[in-house]
């Protein structure tokens, strides 16, 4: 992704690694409740994410926090806040795709090639 500045620059922002997107995702869950033993390495490596940026991972943890919502708005259990379980990633991972399509990540790459 290019992105210009305020400072009339380009920058490239290639695509985050394995570990940039257990980060990423590490950072919007701090104050997200979710169970013990949620693996964030396991959903980073899922190779649906590998094309993922960090907005499309902030979009997948809000689609599973939406799954987890309307279930526990189902539920008699009286929880007062949702709690997310890889099952709730599964379902979102049904709807959240990458907003970085394959016909954009060539020409993206050559791009970086020349401004770097």
């Amino acid at each position: 992704m290019l992105r210009p500045g305020r400072f009339d620059k380009k920058l490239y922002v290639g695509l985050p690694t394995r570990e940039g997107r257990v980060d990423i995702l590490r950072s919007h869950m701090k104050k997200i409740s979710m169970e013990d033993g949620l693996n964030l390495e396991s959903i980073a490596s899922d190779a649906l994410c590998e094309e993922f940026s960090g907005v499309d991972l902030e979009h997948l943890i809000d689609e599973a926090r939406s799954i987890a919502i309307e279930e526990m708005m189902q539920s008699p259990s009286g929880l007062q806040e949702p709690v997310l379980f890889k099952r709730h990633f599964d379902k979102a991972f049904q709807t959240v795709k990458s907003s970085f399509s394959e016909q954009r990540v060539e020409p993206n790459e050559e791009i970086k090639t020349r401004i770097i």
